[in-house]
């Protein structure tokens, strides 16, 4: 159970962890020498593995044209050419004309990187930074995208900058980021736009170039768009802020942006009629509910926000409350600034007690929650353990659910994993599924006999609906192969997935990756945040 409250928003964290590039060499550029410009071949940037046929290859009207130039290939790659190694590493990570072997394709990229081609160092830090064919080592993926983004690759310029954001290779640098994606959207590159413009929202800009960047967004047709609206309304959460008695500015629209891009939901219609919401959008809704019970906290800020603002009929601030301690939980960014900025409400307090003295579960849940998470110090330590019994003893899910936590961890109380188990029992079978997750998860720690197969199954099912406590379990599975074989570049992908959703644990787990193999360089040295 989390009893302190970051009050800052994390940095735009790991953007690049799954990035998969391939820079597609042609028959034209075999030859360096003929060919200057071919060590800046252009990249593809993917956030998955591409499928061939979106990869720009060398395109023949015969398979005996394509096996001869493969042999033609080959034959130039053990004769020493980089380019030629590039292509082949590449034909081999495609199956392009050859067998798809990505131990291959590392070993011939990375023969081409030895050589300093450009487009090579970049693809061989993608595969270094995964572990696809290679050992994983984010720190020497790290030198490659520096020695490429020096080189002007606008790909590896984008990469880089986002590699300074995460604090986990390097100490982060948001005045270098900015930097070199300034240099990516300079040449072009469309990705490193709508980070820049990310960074704006965020607030992230330094100081001494805020000007500047504005007067630059003003001349480029990338940022036209944000210009008037967002310089007015997009200064959301100041990183800075963490500790500060000022509270930060909610922007409602960058919010709900945020849970639309990570639940993959339509647009939702703004009426205050709930009816006609329930018309038109009822299966964004059903989904959006579905994902909020299963642990999503994008989907449980964004119910909350809605239900703040009426747009279900009547303001609800009690069920918004609910939501966002609900996110807290879950660890989200936004929750701690939306539950301040509600309870700092005008009498909200009075309606708030008025509630409680009603018998209503929710508001004993709510003020329960907000002594739990140090939003309150009005009540005692046992008043509010006793609301949180009072509204789980008549099935309240989300006091079932917070109970069990309590009983989990052993706060306000001895550890009791049994009590823990039986109050999560009972909420999921009132429909709650992030109680199903932290079940599956109590199996997987605490047992050695457990169907772990079924338990991965869960944790499949729930991550697909937006928890993020599934997704950071699976990491831990992969990581430790339980239930499934291990893998570390899949545990690397599902950490990195629920740490850029506000996951503390799954940073941490990435974290004690990264320091496993840390090298000794100064450059590398990250002191312990304290946030």
């Amino acid at each position: 159970m989390v009893m302190s409250i970051r009050r800052g928003f994390p940095s735009l964290i790991i953007i690049c962890a799954s990035l998969l590039a391939i820079a597609a060499v042609s028959s034209q550029t075999k030859d360096p020498a003929k060919h200057p410009d071919s060590t800046k071949a252009r990249s593809l940037v993917f956030k998955d593995p591409p499928p061939t046929e979106e990869i720009v290859m060398p395109g023949y009207d015969r398979e005996a044209s394509q096996l001869w130039d493969a042999f033609n290939c080959i034959r130039r790659a053990n004769a020493g050419d980089a380019v030629a190694q590039h292509e082949l590493g590449l034909r081999y990570l495609l199956g392009k004309e050859l067998p798809i072997d990505t131990v291959k394709a590392a070993s011939w990229i990375q023969k081409a990187a030895l050589q300093k081609l450009v487009p090579a160092t970049y693809n061989y830090g993608v595969l270094l930074n995964n572990g696809w064919g290679i050992a994983w080592n984010p720190f020497e993926a790290y030198r490659q995208f520096h020695y490429a983004a020096l080189n002007d690759m606008k790909e590896a310029e984008y990469v880089f900058g986002l590699l300074l954001t995460d604090n986990l290779v390097v100490p982060r640098n948001y005045r270098e980021a900015y930097r070199w994606l300034e240099k990516a959207e300079s040449a072009g590159y469309e990705p490193a736009k709508e980070v820049i413009a990310e960074f704006h929202r965020r607030r992230l800009v330094p100081e001494d170039v805020d000007a500047h960047a504005d007067s630059t967004a003003q001349r480029k047709s990338g940022h036209a768009g944000h210009s008037a609206k967002h310089q007015a309304a997009t200064s959301s959460v100041d990183h800075r802020a963490a500790g500060d008695t000022t509270l930060p500015v909610v922007d409602n629209d960058l919010l709900e942006r945020d849970a639309r891009d990570q639940l993959k939901i339509t647009s939702t219609n703004t009426s205050r009629e709930s009816q006609e919401i329930e018309k038109r959008d009822s299966l964004s809704l059903q989904s959006l509910h579905a994902a909020a019970e299963a642990g999503s906290p994008e989907a449980l800020i964004l119910l909350g926000s809605w239900y703040e603002q009426g747009k279900f009929g009547t303001a609800d601030e009690m069920t918004a409350s609910v939501y966002y301690i609900r996110a807290l939980r879950q660890e989200s960014p936004w929750a701690p600034l939306l539950l301040e900025k509600l309870i700092m409400k005008e009498k909200y307090f009075e309606r708030l007690k008025s509630r409680v003295a009603a018998g209503d579960l929710a508001a004993e849940f709510v003020w329960a929650g907000l002594a739990a998470y140090n939003f309150d110090h009005q009540i005692t330590q046992e008043q509010a353990l006793q609301f949180f019994k009072d509204a789980a003893s008549q099935k309240y899910p989300p006091a079932l659910v917070e109970l069990g936590m309590c009983y989990y961890d052993g706060h306000w109380m001895e550890k009791d994993r049994a009590a823990a188990k039986r109050l999560f029992k009972e909420a999921a079978e009132r429909g709650n599924d992030e109680a199903n997750v932290r079940l599956a998860m109590l199996a997987i720690v605490d047992s050695n006999s457990v169907d772990k197969d079924s338990m991965v199954t869960t944790f499949q099912r729930a991550a697909s609906r937006g928890s993020v406590l599934a997704q950071a379990m699976l990491g831990y599975c992969y990581k430790n192969g339980v239930g499934v074989p291990a893998s570390e570049s899949q545990a690397l992908s599902y950490y990195r997935k629920a740490a850029a959703r506000g996951s503390r644990a799954a940073h941490n787990a990435l974290r004690t990756l990264y320091d496993e193999i840390r090298p000794k360089d100064p450059e590398f040295q990250i002191a312990d945040e304290n946030e």
